[in-house]
């Protein structure tokens, strides 16, 4: 029934008062009336999934774009106050929960040295190509250690609305990625509970002099849980 489904969005107005953003938009969705049958409710439910979906991509990028205006806003005394000039904008997509949301992002030259860049993807830290969000990865994580790579690349497919949002290597790539940041993240927390641990350094003594840091972070990580 998805091919009897035409949804419009049109944003009407899209306002920046300080650290708020206010958006205003008209939805229309249009989509054939099912035989009045059991499927019914079931046939509506799916468009209107669907158009959930189509909404929130809208959304995000609409919201996107803006944040992006306003920082080249923030900008616009380029380097050493000569300005800027905008030279376009580039494609970008953010892979998401609801679905891949390509947006255009401005890019500036500096008219002190020529220099240009895309002041967004500076400020924002994205790779070159495009951004997994940070809820997607967590979704993958959520849904990977209870299921296979295949069963998890179906379920983001049904929850996005997206068919191939990501493939199998991208998972197991984020999945490599979160464990190193975990890792990371668990030796900075036993470097911490070592330097607040006044009984540890007593009962070590003078041995501390000698042992070594990785050490110690190894054996504070593997016994301490909490």
């Amino acid at each position: 029934m998805r091919e009897d489904i035409k949804i419009g969005i049109v944003f009407e107005e899209v306002t920046v008062d300080g650290e708020e953003m206010e958006m205003a938009a008209r939805i229309v969705v249009k989509t054939r009336l099912p035989e009045q049958n059991e499927r019914l409710p079931h046939i509506l439910e799916e468009s209107k999934v669907k158009a959930g979906h189509e909404f929130m991509r809208e959304f995000y990028r609409q919201a996107i774009e803006r944040a992006d205006l306003e920082l080249v806003l923030s900008k616009r005394a380029g380097k050493d106050g000569a300005g800027i000039q905008r030279i376009g904008r580039r494609p970008y997509r953010f892979k998401t929960r609801f679905g891949t949301v390509p947006v255009k992002r401005i890019r500036i030259k500096h008219k002190a040295d020529k220099s240009t860049e895309i002041p967004s993807s500076l400020a924002w830290d994205t790779g070159r190509q495009l951004c997994i969000t940070e809820g997607l990865k967590n979704a993958v994580c959520n849904l990977v250690v209870k299921q296979s790579f295949s069963r998890t690349v179906r379920e983001l497919e049904v929850a996005s609305g997206e068919q191939k949002l990501l493939s199998k290597s991208s998972i197991g790539k984020i999945l490599h990625e979160t464990g190193e940041q975990l890792a990371e993240a668990q030796n900075k927390r036993a470097e911490q509970v070592y330097d607040q641990d006044n009984e540890a350094k007593r009962v070590l003594g003078r041995a501390e002099t000698y042992i070594a840091e990785e050490f110690f972070e190894q054996v504070c990580t593997s016994g301490r849980r909490e």
